[in-house]
């Protein structure tokens, strides 16, 4: 009976640590990617080298500042189209005169992001449930996507959030730990 006690704790702190959506707050990493003036059809890339860890990526959000150049512009915070290229593989999200049926949509797409202000998107899971591996370069590359933009648009404070599982074997090292502590109440 004491043994389940032992074991318990180990079990619990597995499930504690995960969010609803299979991922782990507490391992999320920021990547902030600026803030761009764009013109129409104009793109910047922005290549960052992550650090390698045993945290299996899962997902991503992106949260920005979109500032419109006032009425009768017509352009919306989702004109944004966003590519990562990262070491397993390439998408993309967003836009609006290049967007195909394989992209992902902002959670902001359309007109209602015509306004002035900050847009969150996500968190898209479209790497769960294993995830894939984080380390390496990612390219980022940001585009104004729509060529009837009469002006430079500004979207600031780009941040992506990579969201992260702990990694299988940290799991596994847990319950050996538990397996542990019963084995020395037991002897």
């Amino acid at each position: 009976m004491r043994a389940a006690l032992f074991l318990a704790p180990s079990l619990l702190l597995c499930a504690a640590t995960t969010h609803a959506g299979g991922y782990n707050p507490e391992l999320d990493q920021e990547v902030f990617l600026g803030d761009h003036v764009l013109g129409p059809l104009q793109e910047v890339t922005i290549p960052i080298y992550l650090e390698e860890n045993d945290n299996p990526v899962v997902g991503f959000s992106v949260s920005l500042t979109f500032l419109d150049q006032g009425e009768g512009t017509f352009s919306y915070a989702s004109d944004l189209r966003m590519f990562m290229d990262a070491p397993f593989g390439s998408l993309s999200i967003g836009g609006y005169d290049s967007r195909d049926e394989s992209d992902l949509l902002w959670d902001f797409q359309g007109e209602e992001s015509d306004e002035s202000g900050p847009y969150a998107s996500g968190p898209h899971l479209v790497w769960a449930p294993e995830g894939v591996p984080k380390g390496g370069e990612w390219v980022f590359t940001l585009r104004n996507d729509w060529s009837g933009s009469m002006d430079n648009i500004e979207w600031n404070n780009v941040v992506v959030t990579l969201h992260k599982i702990p990694e299988p074997a940290t799991a596994a090292a847990l319950l050996v730990l538990g397996g542990l502590a019963l084995r020395r109440r037991d002897g």
